[in-house]
């Protein structure tokens, strides 16, 4: 893993046996917009599969290549303004493949973790790779540093739990993070399905 420091930005490269993670920049753009305007990529993202049946594939797509240029703009932001709860990109050798962010979560204390592996390098290993690099390395040594993560009321605490959330039917996903030590400790309605809750203490 290294971490730098120039003045009040971040720059992280966090390295598995297959895969290069590192913070996000600008011109990652088009990579991103190719990722999330994929369609089997994102089938089982958020509420994709139902934005892809309402809108239809051509005005999906636009909206999302529209929707991740502002999201990765922001996260960008925050690795210039040495917020670490951001983006990292994915690469195995020079090929983008996918994306994971370790963000805020809902409570005091909490980081919520997404990823994305595009589906041409699913079944491959990479997903729980990249996980494990976010879990057990950078999100342990925030928590050595003391970052402070807020939550939605506004309270800060020291990072010391992570959480995500897969869809029920998104067996893989789940297998990932139980792999990487999660626990499913229940269920909640989004975007109009059934996902598992899972959490992390650190």
């Amino acid at each position: 893993m290294r971490v730098q420091n120039n003045g009040a930005s971040l720059e992280v490269c966090l390295v598995t046996k297959d895969l290069e993670l590192r913070s996000v920049r600008e011109d990652d753009i088009p990579s991103y917009q190719s990722l999330y305007s994929d369609p089997k990529t994102m089938q089982k993202f958020v509420d994709n599969e139902y934005r892809l049946a309402q809108k239809g594939e051509e005005e999906w797509k636009k909206e999302q290549i529209e929707a991740v240029a502002k999201r990765v703009t922001m996260w960008v932001k925050r690795w210039k303004d040495g917020i670490p709860f951001s983006a990292l990109a994915v690469y195995r050798g020079k090929d983008f493949i996918g994306h994971v962010v370790a963000g805020y979560g809902e409570n005091p204390g909490e980081t919520e973790i997404a990823y994305i592996i595009r589906a041409e390098d699913w079944s491959k290993g990479y997903g729980s790779q990249a996980v494990e690099a976010v879990v057990q390395k950078w999100i342990p040594y925030l928590q050595q540093l003391g970052c402070l993560v807020e939550a939605d009321n506004g309270e800060k605490h020291v990072v010391s739990t992570v959480v995500a959330t897969s869809r029920k039917d998104n067996g893989p996903s789940n297998r990932i993070l139980q792999k990487n030590g999660f626990h499913q400790i229940g269920q909640k309605e989004a975007y109009g399905l059934i996902r598992c809750v899972h959490q992390k203490k650190l």
